[in-house]
């Protein structure tokens, strides 16, 4: 049986179907924003990574420092907590490694944030806190073959 719609029937459908795709317009035009957004925000962290890498390569360690420390804090990758980590070292700022290191090893009991820990002990000429460090990473160490090797490679880097 076939049913014809009333006039007032169809002014409904089409008013339905053209906030229907208002909403499918205004989904995709945020979603689209975001995507932007998000692309933008890349490219900066791109930036400033390449900038920070090229002053540490340059030994420019403090402005390195400054670059990887808001990196690592917009993006919380610990890559650039290394780098910053290893521009104090390279500056020389061992106090500052260690606050650094002791907030991080609060959060991660990462072996290597150990190992490091150690290395700047052993900068400080306090070999007594060097060994503890040292210690507590082979107490950390996560009983597989990559762990051991990253911690292996963490000691033979900070020698």
């Amino acid at each position: 049986m076939l049913r014809f719609l009333k006039s007032g029937e169809i002014r409904y459908f089409c008013e339905s179907m053209k906030n229907a795709m208002k909403r499918v317009i205004y989904v995709f035009l945020f979603l689209l924003f975001g995507i932007v957004a998000q692309a933008q925000v890349n490219q900066e962290v791109q930036s400033k990574s390449n900038l920070a890498s090229t002053f540490y390569t340059n030994r420019q360690y403090e402005k390195a420092a400054v670059l990887y420390l808001e990196l690592y804090e917009s993006t919380n990758l610990n890559n650039y907590f290394d780098m910053y980590i290893n521009s104090l070292i390279g500056n020389k700022n061992y106090d500052e490694d260690e606050k650094a290191l002791k907030k991080q090893l609060r959060r991660d009991k990462n072996p290597n944030y150990y190992i490091t820990l150690g290395f700047v002990y052993s900068e400080l000429k306090q070999p007594d806190k060097a060994k503890e460090q040292y210690d507590d990473a082979l107490k950390n160490l996560q009983k597989n073959v990559a762990s051991v090797i990253s911690t292996a490679n963490a000691f033979l880097n900070r020698r």
